[in-house]
């Protein structure tokens, strides 16, 4: 198996642990189509089972700061402004929200304010190695994508209506 099936099978595994923590928690949840994953960047249709709530989601893996990093950094989040071809990244989807995975929750941002936090705080240069993309982009050699590393504190202190979403269902916030 390849890295890049073994980054698929983790980007997955991510989803899975979602639409179950989604399901405990009243959702019913309907997965997208291929068109609607890959062009628009929606991975699940949420509609709370009390009508309080119904949104999109994206749904973001724990991420390592570098390949060769031994563990997850949930600290520091990678984000898209274009993808592998050029588009649009995920940060200019059609999610309502992007739920990063981290050891003990999601977090749930709204993407568009993630996407107008991004464009304030992330500097329009180029850096050629990923441990100096910290607010600075970077594109990966043969490839035609512009992603960046930034702070998750900073975005929860920039970004508002962000929902915390335990693992342990008990603890999870909804919202009204």
């Amino acid at each position: 198996m390849g890295k890049y099936a073994l980054e698929e099978n983790h980007g997955k595994k991510a989803e899975d642990r979602f639409e179950e923590l989604a399901i405990d928690s009243g959702y019913e949840v309907t997965q997208s189509s291929n068109y609607e994953n890959m062009a628009k960047h929606i991975d699940f249709y949420l509609q709370h089972s009390k009508g309080i709530d119904c949104f999109t989601v994206d749904v973001k893996a724990r991420k390592k700061s570098t390949r060769s990093d031994s563990s997850y950094n949930d600290e520091l989040v990678w984000v898209e402004f274009h993808n592998v071809q050029g588009r649009n990244g995920w940060l200019y989807g059609e999610a309502d929200k992007i739920a990063f995975e981290r050891e003990d929750d999601f977090v749930l941002i709204p993407r568009v304010g993630l996407a107008k936090f991004c464009e304030k705080a992330v500097a329009p240069f180029f850096v050629k190695n990923s441990t100096d993309a910290v607010y600075k982009c970077i594109q990966r050699n043969g490839r035609k994508d512009v992603i960046s590393k930034v702070l998750m504190s900073d975005i929860i202190e920039n970004v508002d209506n962000i929902l915390h979403w335990k693992k342990d269902v008990d603890s999870v916030k909804q919202a009204v």
